[in-house]
């Protein structure tokens, strides 16, 4: 009798061990899955990330990923939109203007000359600690340096956290006058267009991209207009499918550049006296608003986005959203031509049978003013597209893109 008594409680207290270390397990286990890399291998195999290294080489050039992370790096996914960028220190300027409207994630990948560092750094610490859009600069922008390995600077070093003693801020006047590069600077090294758009594109963590120069302007909350027409979109071709946005004059010299025309229905008399004759305007934008008239009299809800038509050409599609993960990565190969990078791109396009959506309710704005670095560039006359380059992309992408339909 005694014996069988105490063998009950010995094993009453072998079944609550036993009971306790199951749910000690359990709750360590829920513990563990909340940490993001064991969360995303066992539940969602998708979204799993690569380990990201903050410096890569790629061929001649040095790529410091993450230079600047942006408080909005975190959003990902259909979460928003990043606007994907380029350009050298002194094409900053114009950050300022986009952040006037642009509210979402921003990657920037700034090439840095031999003697541009200096300049370069001042140029983020004037945007962070004087700029009036300085809190937009800290919360969306996230910067990657690309440097030339034949032209490396002396030194290259963090940017500080905190605004370092006897730091000034200079005027823009001030500015050029100090770091102004002269056109001889440019031609110390070359600038690697198509690797700095893919550099941005790498380190954009958005579903959706939007790939713009800086002297682009969109309109107010593109971004979260944007999102909810895809949202609601139905497309015949949804991974072949690039979203283009039309692009209108902005003489910043004539029109007060604090006053833009937000809304569609601003954007008709805006261009009037482009149209009539009244203000002067480039042979080849002229040409291009005389392509957009019917574009321009079509009515639109404002503020909302819609589609104004689909086709399988790429005109009026200069500037497009795409899917980063769908689109082709942009042909290194051509490293000078602005001009000819963007019409092999958009024959890439075509060669894939991608659809070209002409969004409405929406547009650009093409600031028709020129910096030092962006008159360098713009100096590069157009150049037939190497046709083999085009045919071996379209061939590799299709094999991609297949994979990912089937």
């Amino acid at each position: 009798m005694f014996s069988f008594y105490w063998r009950r409680i010995f094993l009453g207290k072998i079944i609550i061990f036993i009971a306790l270390l199951v749910l000690g397990l359990y709750l360590l286990f829920l513990k563990l899955i909340e940490l993001p890399i064991v969360q995303r291998t066992f539940w969602d195999r998708n979204l799993f990330e690569r380990p990201r290294f903050r410096l890569q080489q790629n061929g001649d050039y040095w790529i410091v990923h993450d230079y600047i992370v942006a408080e909005s790096s975190e959003l990902h996914g259909n979460q928003s939109v990043t606007l994907t960028s380029h350009g050298r220190y002194d094409d900053l300027k114009d950050l300022e203007w986009l952040m006037l409207r642009w509210r979402a994630p921003i990657s920037l990948a700034v090439f840095v000359g031999a003697d541009d560092f200096e300049s370069t750094l001042y140029s983020f610490q004037h945007l962070k600690y004087c700029s009036i859009y300085a809190s937009s600069f800290i919360k969306w922008v996230s910067v990657q340096l690309v440097l030339d390995n034949n032209h490396l600077p002396d030194e290259v070093r963090q940017m500080e956290t905190t605004r370092t003693w006897g730091f000034k801020c200079l005027s823009q006047a001030e500015m050029d006058a100090k770091y102004m590069p002269s056109i001889d600077s440019n031609d110390k090294c070359e600038y690697p267009i198509n690797l700095l758009k893919n550099v941005a594109r790498q380190n954009a963590r958005t579903h959706f991209i939007f790939p713009l120069e800086l002297n682009l302007l969109p309109t107010r909350n593109f971004a979260k207009s944007f999102l909810e027409f895809a949202q609601a979109a139905q497309l015949p071709n949804p991974f072949r499918s690039v979203f283009c946005v039309p692009i209108f004059p902005y003489n910043s010299h004539i029109r007060p550049p604090i006053y833009p025309p937000k809304w569609k229905s601003d954007l008709f008399s805006y261009v009037q006296p482009y149209l009539n004759g009244t203000e002067a305007l480039p042979a080849i934008e002229y040409y291009k608003l005389e392509g957009l008239k019917s574009w321009l009299y079509a009515s639109v809800n404002e503020g909302k986005i819609s589609v104004f038509q689909v086709g399988n050409s790429p005109e009026n599609c200069a500037a497009y959203v795409s899917t980063n993960f769908y689109e082709p990565m942009y042909d290194q190969r051509d490293l000078y031509s602005p001009y000819t990078t963007d019409s092999a791109r958009l024959q890439v396009l075509v060669g894939l049978e991608f659809d070209f959506v002409l969004l409405d309710g929406s547009f650009l704005l093409h600031r028709l003013s020129f910096n030092n670095s962006t008159m360098f560039r713009s100096k590069h006359e157009y150049v037939k597209p190497n046709q083999n380059h085009i045919q071996e992309m379209i061939m590799l992408n299709d094999l991609i893109l297949k994979g990912v339909e089937a």
